[in-house]
């Protein structure tokens, strides 16, 4: 069956000039919000590389310091600073802390290493050193 033509003129598909402005904006939106999320996503790796550097020289002058007898660890309190593996992280300083005596016996001492960033941010780790 054959329809018949209104008029002699087809409908045309094309945008109206009502949609082309929503949709130009909707666009932009969308845009907008791809980079904002592209920059915080690109803050955040950021800034958890600096976490794990400062966590991992952290936990390396810890091992650096439980090799050494009680004595030497004696030696360094009751601060001593440290730069090892602080070099990718600019602005940041370590130390190693030692309180002895710790409540009260001569035998036994409190090792805390310690890096804060250039934020204040603080990462710590302590132990417990017997004789």
């Amino acid at each position: 069956m054959r329809y018949p033509e209104r008029g002699g003129v087809g409908r045309r598909q094309a945008f109206t000039l009502l949609e082309i402005p929503v949709i130009l904006l909707t666009v932009g939106v969308a845009i907008a919000a791809a980079i904002s999320a592209l920059t915080h996503g690109l803050s955040g790796i950021r800034r958890n590389s600096s976490i794990l550097i400062a966590k991992t020289a952290v936990m390396r002058q810890m091992e650096l310091q439980r090799n050494r007898t009680f004595d030497q660890i004696l030696a360094l309190a009751p601060s001593t600073p440290f730069t090892i593996g602080l070099e990718s992280l600019p602005g940041a300083t370590g130390a190693v802390y030692v309180e002895n005596p710790y409540l009260g016996s001569a035998n036994l001492l409190n090792m805390t290493v310690r890096v804060t960033d250039d934020h204040g941010q603080v990462w710590r780790e302590a132990t417990l050193i017997s004789r």
